[in-house]
C-alpha cells in the first residue's frame, strides 16, 4: 500500500576543512537516518552524556566516490552529531572528527549502513532479524546487478539463478551478524 507522503529533503550541515581553510556542507539524507531503528530514551541519554564529558569519541562517517568525488553525505553518527548540535549549537566541526569512506552508489551506501550497525546497536532480536533479512536481499540485488554488468561486457558471470538468499547464504548472513536462521525459515530463504 502507498503512501501520500511528501518527500522529505536532506538536511545539511556545517564541515570545515581547517588545513585548507574551507567550509564544506554535508548532507544528512532521510532515507540513510531511517534505515536503522532509533535509539532507545536510555541509550540516547547514555550517549549524550559520553559526548558532555569525553566529546566525539569516534568519527563521523562521510560518504564519498571511489573516485573522490564528494557525496557529503553523513552515513554514520547522526546521533552523535544531532547530540553535538544540542549541546553546542555553534560548534564548528572539523574534518578531524570525520572520516571517508568510498562506496560505489546510493545502493552500496544502503548497504554499508545496515552490515555496520547491525552489529552494534543494541537491537532487539526482530530488529536484528529484520535488519538481516534486508541485507541479505540487498547483497541478493547487487549480485544480479553486478552479474547482469559482467554478461552485458561480454564476461563470465556468476550463474544468475542461484539465489544469494539460499540456505548456505541465509545461515552465513545469520552467522555474521549473530541471528539464528529459524527466522528465515517461513518461507524466505
Amino acid at each position: 500500500m502507498q503512501t501520500n507522503t511528501p518527500a522529505v529533503k536532506p538536511q545539511f550541515a556545517t564541515l570545515i576543512n581547517e588545513q585548507a581553510s574551507t567550509r564544506r556542507t554535508f548532507k544528512i539524507d532521510p532515507e540513510f537516518r531511517s534505515l536503522v531503528p532509533p535509539m532507545s530514551a536510555e541509550e540516547r541519554s547514555q550517549l549524550k552524556e559520553s559526548i558532555r564529558q569525553h566529546g566525539l569519541l569516534d568519527k563521523l562517517i562521510i560518504w564519498q566516490m571511489p573516485d573522490g568525488r564528494q557525496t557529503d553525505t553523513l552515513l554514520d553518527g547522526h546521533n552523535r552529531f544531532e547530540i553535538l548540535r544540542e549541546l553546542r549549537p555553534d560548534y564548528e566541526l572539523t574534518t578531524d572528527y570525520c572520516r571517508l569512506i568510498a562506496l560505489p552508489n546510493h545502493e552500496a551506501a544502503k548497504l554499508w549502513i545496515l552490515e555496520h550497525q547491525v552489529g552494534r546497536r543494541n537491537l532487539t532480536k526482530e530488529q536484528r532479524v529484520e535488519m538481516v533479512a534486508r541485507i541479505v536481499l540487498m547483497r541478493q540485488e547487487q549480485s544480479a546487478a553486478n552479474s547482469k554488468a559482467n554478461l552485458k561486457k561480454g564476461n563470465k558471470s556468476p550463474d544468475v539463478t542461484v539465489s544469494v538468499t539460499s540456505g548456505k547464504t541465509v545461515a552465513a548472513a545469520g552467522k555474521e551478524f549473530g541471528v539464528p536462521r529459524e527466522p528465515f525459515a517461513d518461507g524466505s530463504q
